[in-house]
């Protein structure tokens, strides 16, 4: 609400960290309604707003030392992969994808899988289709079984 009130600028200038900080919350259900704040952000700013002031910051959380943080785009991914075009989805999901399903955490893995079955059904380019199945296709023989159960 504050975001339509008082426009993009004033929103950037001194609230966008204040949200961004809540995705590295020490509490998960913190972090999963600043992930809902961000898609409704992301809805009201548009497309090239959220690859400006949002996505990079949430997608290089999958850099973090802390595991939770690493999963915290994976939890974004599932919810904002409706919002974005083909082009995004490509140029900003993907890559976070394509490193987190060889994470030395088994945790990770199983939720990239979790991920992709989320965000599938909302696909419909085939390069993104087939880079998806590949990703699920390695996780299907994963040494850890809850990875290949979701896989």
């Amino acid at each position: 609400m504050l975001a339509k009130k008082l426009g993009e600028s004033f929103f950037n200038e001194k609230l966008n960290n204040i949200c961004l900080d809540w995705l590295k919350d020490p509490i998960f259900s913190i972090r999963e309604v600043a992930i809902l704040n961000i898609k409704e952000l992301c809805t009201i700013f548009g497309p090239q707003w959220s690859l400006k002031f949002v996505l990079p910051p949430l997608m290089d959380l999958h850099k973090e030392a802390n595991y939770l943080h690493r999963m915290t785009p994976l939890f974004a991914i599932s919810k904002l992969g409706t919002v974005f075009p083909p082009e995004i989805v490509r140029s900003s999901f993907l890559p976070v994808l394509n490193v987190l399903h060889v994470d030395k955490v088994a945790n990770i893995r199983m939720n990239v899988a979790k991920t992709l079955s989320q965000l599938m059904p909302s696909l419909k380019d085939a390069d993104i289709i087939g880079n998806c199945k590949n990703i699920l296709n390695v996780l299907s023989t994963d040494k850890d079984l809850d990875v290949q159960y979701y896989s």
